[in-house]
Formats: C-alpha cells, structure tokens, sequence
C-alpha cells in the first residue's frame, strides 16, 4: 500500500471505494489540520466539508480548504479510488 491508510478497515481503501462516487453540497466548510487524514478519524462536519470540495473539484470548480483535504484526495488518486481507467 502506498499511503498511509491504516492497515485495518477504519477509513482507508475499502471505505473509499464505497465513497468513490459519494457527493456532498454543504455550505458550513470547517477546517482539518492532520499529517496523514483518512476517513475514520474525520468529523461528520469534516467528511461533509471533504466531499463537497471532492464533488466541486471533481465538476472543476475550485474551493479554498485546508490543504489536508487534498492530502486526502491524494491518497484516494493513489489507490485509484475515484478514478476511471480507460
């Protein structure tokens, strides 16, 4: 495994693949300041924050979050979670 998911199923790829596709249209965005994020450890206000800027990103709309956000988007890209193959 590339990222630091946990090894056990409490918010890494397994959970991500079931999210793949979730979205979300909050408007109260919160912050998240962790070195490794990943789902488990996140509040509902911060996984609702998370995947309303994932849902914007992914139509190519950009939103100011905190940068531990795209850490998180960045292990799911790793673990193609989220992404097509063609």
């Amino acid at each position: 495994m590339l990222t630091p998911f946990p090894a056990y199923d409490d918010g890494g790829p397994t959970q991500g693949l079931i999210l793949a596709n979730y979205t979300d249209e909050c408007t109260d965005l919160v912050p998240l300041k962790r070195y490794f994020p990943n789902y488990h450890d996140l509040s509902m206000a911060q996984l609702r924050t998370y995947f309303t800027w994932r849902t914007k990103l992914r139509r190519g709309e950009f939103i100011k979050v905190s940068g531990s956000y795209a850490y998180l988007y960045i292990y799911e890209l790793l673990n193609n979670i989220g992404v097509i193959l063609r």
